[in-house]
């Protein structure tokens, strides 16, 4: 009987193996026979996006001369922030098993796509699309990580006139971690994210933001980010709640 690692670990296996088996399938005629839905073609624009991103990252890395480079510090890429950030692909798709046709659905056409235009694309470029890597990369940090952009800019999380029109990725805002009780407060300005402190920070206190609203009681809290980002929320504030449910 296999243990909780040993189902991970088969879980894993036959993740990759459907990744494998898009990678070498046969793309004739996938554009005529397969249709994106809108929220499909949305998630092949954005990946689209970060990978054109990566390879024109990598493409100006290559064209510094070592003596530039010795000059100053080499710092992270934009590419190789989105790496450090927690891989959620495993997690998802166990919580979401049907988001894996979904998103091999959409390289299978990304891949098709460029093939079909090879001579107006790069070379270099069409060959990220070839392997699944990358697009594997992008997904599996895109649930757990992603913004929620709200229609007025002022808005907060818990602004409940405010309308959502899509999510974005800021990798940077990625490492604040949340609380129910936050001291950091985000603000949509134009394609920016702005984070201000809410309150005075004492030294050594760690700033957090609100992943989600935090009106409700602390169970539908921890609720929510366990279903959506995979924690069981132990915030000073959740704690305190609880411990005066059980008192009371």
């Amino acid at each position: 009987m296999l243990g909780k690692q040993g189902k991970r670990d088969q879980a894993k296996e036959t993740i990759d193996a459907r990744w494998k088996t898009a990678e070498s399938s046969l793309m004739k005629n996938v554009l005529r026979s397969q249709s994106l839905s809108e929220s499909e073609l949305e998630t092949a624009r954005f990946l689209s996006s970060a990978i054109i991103r990566c390879w024109r990252e990598e493409l100006d890395t290559l064209g510094k001369t070592t003596q530039n480079a010795l000059q100053a510090p080499k710092l992270l890429s934009k590419w190789e922030n989105l790496l450090t950030l927690q891989n959620n692909e495993a997690v998802h798709l166990r919580a979401h098993p049907d988001s894996l046709d979904t998103w091999i659905r959409v390289y299978t056409f990304l891949r098709c796509a460029v093939q079909a235009a090879s001579s107006a694309i790069p070379s270099t470029l069409a060959s990220y699309f070839e392997g699944s890597e990358r697009i594997r990369d992008v997904l599996a940090r895109d649930h757990g990580n992603v913004f929620g952009i709200w229609e007025e800019g002022e808005a907060m999380l818990d602004d409940d006139e405010s309308e959502m029109l899509g999510f974005a990725m800021y990798i940077e805002g990625s490492y604040f971690n949340h609380s129910c009780d936050p001291n950091v407060g985000k603000t949509r300005r134009g394609r920016a994210m702005e984070f201000r402190t809410t309150r005075e920070i004492v030294a050594g206190e760690e700033l957090n933001i609100n992943y989600i609203d935090t009106k409700a009681d602390w169970k539908s809290r921890r609720k929510e980010l366990l279903s959506g980002w995979y924690f069981d929320c132990k915030c000073r504030r959740c704690i305190d709640e609880q411990a005066s449910d059980i008192t009371t």
